[in-house]
């Protein structure tokens, strides 16, 4: 009988094993913990206020938790800063209210790291 090989571990499925948030909250979650901690108060709030400020943020985090590894996660933020899509913005880019791309490539070393991930 044939092993089958196991599929790598999404930083999605790593992260929620991790922390033992509901699955429902992983987005918001995720947001706040990579914005900046003096930031974050600010950021919750504008979150209720304006959720569209942070679009693509959420729309990076989706790619994010399909990410295997650190380097994949890297990448997806590389892409969004120089990518198409890309709008400067007051809040992101001079008051840094944002996903920070380093906090989400160390959180994905560590967690992936702590799930058997390479």
């Amino acid at each position: 009988m044939a092993s089958v090989p196991s599929s790598p571990t999404r930083f999605r499925d790593a992260f929620l094993n991790s922390t033992g948030i509901v699955a429902e909250r992983f987005e918001v979650h995720l947001f706040l913990r990579s914005v900046p901690p003096l930031r974050r108060p600010v950021a919750r709030l504008l979150l209720l206020l304006r959720p569209s400020v942070f679009e693509r943020d959420f729309a990076t985090l989706r790619e994010v938790a399909l990410a295997t590894s650190a380097d994949e996660v890297r990448q997806t933020v590389v892409d969004l800063r120089g990518g198409p899509l890309y709008r400067s913005s007051m809040i992101r880019d001079h008051l840094g209210i944002r996903a920070s791309g380093r906090r989400l490539v160390n959180m994905a070393r560590r967690i992936l790291k702590g799930s058997g991930a390479t």
